[in-house]
């Protein structure tokens, strides 16, 4: 006899894929937005040196 209610781990699957790539795509971001912070303060320190007065 074939079960007339669905399984629900494809669901729980589903939403642990979601949650992961949610995840990864998360932290990518973070990566990102730390880099061009360094990036932005190494340019920020670069134009200080350059404009020091003697």
């Amino acid at each position: 006899m074939v079960s007339v209610v669905p399984s629900l781990w494809g669901y729980a699957i589903a939403g642990y894929v979601m949650t992961a790539g949610a995840i990864g795509l998360y932290v990518v971001a973070l990566h990102a937005r730390a880099r061009r912070a360094r990036d932005r303060a190494a340019a920020i320190a670069g134009r200080r040196r350059t404009s020091t007065p003697p």
